[in-house]
């Protein structure tokens, strides 16, 4: 994911053009019906801090929306096998400076693992 970021001016009268290339980026067409949103904490409904989220869905359609799919990653059997985990084993992926680890979802052999990984490569290093 990226947050890209372009400056725009007001214009004499306080008003913003946003340019059709970012609308059309961000799904909106000529002539659709946006939604301006933003955040206040004051009962007046003011805008405090100064953003504005735009869509042309308005906050209930993006909440409404369902949580992204998450692809699954295939570990080769033949890794599990030689690390004496079973195919059908929940696993953890724990990612260190320089290392991924696969390990059986038990916390304990992942304390030993990750023990025995920082004492074969010089442990821990404070920047």
């Amino acid at each position: 994911m990226k947050i890209t970021e372009i400056t725009a001016e007001t214009d004499r009268f306080g008003n913003l053009t946003i340019p059709a290339l970012v609308l059309r980026e961000s799904g909106i067409g000529p002539r659709e019906k946006v939604y301006l949103a933003w955040i206040a904490d004051t009962e007046e409904g003011w805008n405090t801090y100064r953003e504005i989220f735009i869509s042309p869905k308005g906050i209930a359609g993006v909440l409404e929306e369902d949580e992204p799919e998450f692809g699954e990653i295939q570990i080769p059997s033949e890794l599990l096998e030689a690390a004496g985990i079973p195919d059908d084993d929940d696993v953890m992926i724990t990612c260190a400076d320089g290392a991924v680890i696969i390990s059986r979802s038990d916390t304990d052999g992942l304390a030993a693992l990750l023990g025995e990984y920082f004492i074969l490569n010089g442990g821990v290093q404070n920047e």
